[in-house]
């Protein structure tokens, strides 16, 4: 054999892998295709060899054709893109977890208004929260009020107190006289 011919065996380098099971399949080509004339009495030809640039040949070939496909599938053109690539990859997921953070964040805001606008008393909502979340209902101004009906001991004491002012009939009675003015009144002083 010549000094610069190489014979097909496994190196330490993966890329090479590939290439070496290449020239393999291609010695396994080369032996099985034997001319029809011909008898099978040269079994003992010798293996197809390569030399190291052929085989660095067919390495770099194999690795452009897989670099080709990779970026194609990534929907890029050349390799500097992937930083590029990267770069909106994690300025998305920043973007993406604001957003959850804004939205909960939004949620948390609306169901205090929620509160607050049906004199939700502030030592129960805690248990109104917990009420919402065990019946998978969110919590809105809407489902709140109707929740109210059925649980007015979550109104405040101070909304409970002006709703029964307002029920009495104040407004349609005559303004009531306090101690001096009916003093005077008796006495006819005024």
């Amino acid at each position: 054999m010549e000094e610069n011919q190489v014979t097909p065996v496994a190196t330490e380098q993966p890329a090479a892998e590939g290439a070496t099971q290449a020239v393999q399949e291609e010695e396994q080509a080369t032996t099985t295709e034997e001319p029809k004339g011909e008898e099978p009495a040269k079994a003992e030809e010798t293996p197809k060899s390569f030399t190291q640039d052929e085989v660095n040949a067919i390495v770099k070939e194999r690795l452009e054709r897989q670099e080709s496909k990779f970026l194609e599938r990534l929907g890029i053109e050349a390799k500097e893109g992937i930083d590029d690539l990267l770069a909106k990859s994690k300025g998305y997921d920043e973007a993406k977890e604001r957003e959850g953070n804004l939205l909960s964040e939004n949620r948390a805001l609306r169901e205090s208004i929620a509160l607050i606008k049906n004199s939700v008393d502030p030592n129960r909502e805690d248990d109104v929260r917990t009420y919402f979340k065990g019946k998978g209902i969110d919590l809105t101004e809407e489902a709140l009020k109707e929740a109210m009906e059925t649980h007015p001991e979550w109104r405040s004491r101070k909304e409970a107190q002006t709703t029964i002012k307002a029920l009495t009939p104040q407004k349609d009675q005559p303004k009531q006289e306090d101690d001096w003015e009916y003093t005077k009144r008796l006495f006819g002083l005024r």
